[in-house]
C-alpha cells in the first residue's frame, strides 16, 4: 500500500513538473515569439528607410522603336540616380497587355509604371476623351497649350484624384491619320470600311458616325489584317505606321490630323507615397529628359518619316470635306452627346480656338 501510495505520489510530482515545464516552454515560445516579431518589425523599418522598390513598366512599344530606346534611358537613369534602390522593369510589345489593360491594371496597382497614351484611360475615366478632341485640333502647337492650360491641368488633376494614376513628362507622337487599302480623298468615304481604332469608346462612338465599320485587334496582327482585307484601313500615327511596316499593305493616307498620341508616363500614386522626396525627384527628372529626348526625335524625323512612305509608294492626300460646315457639326454634335457630362458647348468652342 505504501509502495502504491509512493509511487502515486512520484507520477503526481512528475506530472506537476511536466506540467509547470510545458508552461515555462510555453511561456519561452511566446517571448521568443514576441521578441521574433519586434525584431522583423525593426527590421522592416529599416529596410523602409532605404527599401529597394521594383516597378513594373508596361508598353505597347516594340523593342527596336525609338520609343522603347527612350525608355531604356529612364530605366538606367533612375538606377543611377537612386543607387539602385528604385528598379525598373520594362515589357514593351504588349507582354502585359494593351493600352486600355495596361490603364485598369495600373488603376488596380497590379502594375506600377505605364508608357501609354493619356487616352488609354478612358474606360475608368471617361472625360479624358476631352484631351484632346478628335477632329476638333490642328496641329502639335494647339494640344500643348490644351494640355498645360488650366483645361489640361484640371482633366488630369480629376484623373488622379479618381484614379490615382499620375500622369507627367509627355511625349507628342504625332498626329493621327487614317490609312486605307484604297484610295479615298474625303471623310465621308469612310463609309462602308472597316477600320481598326482603339478599344477607346470615343473613338468608336466618332468613327461609326462617320460610318465606318470599327473593329479592335494587337497592333501586332493588323498587318495581317490588312494584307488579307479583313481590315481595309487603320487609324495611328505616322511613326507607328512605319514602326509597324504596313506600307507593305496599306498605300494610302488620308492626312485627317484628326487627334494627336500623347503618350505620358504613368505611375500609381501610392508607388510615389513609398518613394522618398529624392527617388521621386530621380523619376520624374528621368522621364522629362527621356520624353525630351523623344520629342526631339520625332520633331527632326516626322518629315523623313513621310517621305520614306511615298517613296514607299504610299499616296498622301488631305480630306476635302475636314473642315465642311456639315460635316463639322456631325463631329461636334457626336462628341457632345458622349462628353456631355463632363464639358459644355462654351468649353468646346473655346478648346477648338485654344
Amino acid at each position: 500500500m505504501k509502495v502504491k501510495n509512493r509511487m502515486g505520489f512520484i507520477i503526481l510530482i512528475l506530472t506537476c513538473i511536466l506540467f509547470l515545464a510545458g508552461c515555462t516552454a510555453e511561456t519561452a515560445a511566446e517571448e521568443v515569439t514576441e521578441a521574433g516579431h519586434m525584431a522583423v518589425r525593426e527590421t522592416e523599418g529599416e529596410q523602409r528607410d532605404g527599401e529597394e522598390i521594383l516597378l513594373k513598366l508596361a508598353t505597347t512599344k516594340l523593342e527596336d522603336s525609338d520609343a522603347y530606346q527612350a525608355l531604356e534611358m529612364f530605366r538606367d537613369s533612375v538606377e543611377e540616380r537612386t543607387d539602385g534602390k528604385v528598379e525598373i522593369i520594362l515589357y514593351p510589345n504588349e507582354q502585359l497587355g494593351n493600352q486600355t489593360v495596361i490603364a485598369q491594371a495600373l488603376e488596380l496597382g497590379t502594375v506600377e509604371m505605364g508608357f501609354i497614351p493619356i487616352e488609354s484611360t478612358e474606360e475608368i475615366f471617361p472625360q479624358i476623351g476631352s484631351l484632346p478632341m478628335l477632329f476638333m485640333i490642328e496641329d502639335e502647337e494647339q494640344v500643348l497649350r490644351i494640355l498645360n492650360g488650366d483645361f489640361g491641368e484640371r482633366i488630369l488633376s480629376e484623373l488622379k484624384n479618381e484614379t490615382g494614376i499620375v500622369c507627367f513628362s509627355h511625349y507628342l507622337e504625332g498626329m493621327r491619320q487614317i490609312w486605307t487599302v484604297a484610295e479615298i480623298d474625303s471623310l465621308r468615304q469612310l463609309e462602308g470600311q472597316v477600320i481598326r481604332v482603339p478599344q477607346l469608346p470615343l473613338y468608336t462612338t466618332v468613327f461609326q458616325s462617320l460610318g465606318a465599320s470599327v473593329t479592335f485587334m494587337p497592333f501586332s496582327q493588323v498587318y495581317d489584317g490588312l494584307r488579307t482585307r479583313v481590315l481595309t484601313g487603320v487609324e495611328a500615327d505616322v511613326e507607328t505606321f512605319l514602326d509597324y511596316k504596313l506600307y507593305d499593305v496599306c498605300k494610302y493616307c488620308l492626312r485627317t490630323n484628326h487627334s494627336v498620341t500623347i503618350y505620358s508616363f504613368m505611375i500609381q500614386d501610392r508607388i510615389l507615397e513609398k518613394m522618398t522626396k529624392e527617388q521621386q525627384e530621380a523619376v520624374y527628372s528621368a522621364a522629362q529628359e527621356a520624353s525630351d529626348w523623344l520629342n526631339g526625335q520625332y520633331s527632326a524625323n516626322v518629315a523623313d518619316i513621310y517621305e520614306e512612305l511615298e517613296a514607299r509608294g504610299v499616296t498622301v492626300s488631305v480630306p476635302a470635306d475636314k473642315n465642311d460646315p456639315d460635316m463639322v457639326a456631325r463631329i461636334e454634335a457626336t462628341l457632345m452627346e458622349y462628353l456631355s457630362e463632363y464639358i459644355t458647348w462654351e468649353e468646346l468652342e473655346a478648346l477648338r480656338d485654344y
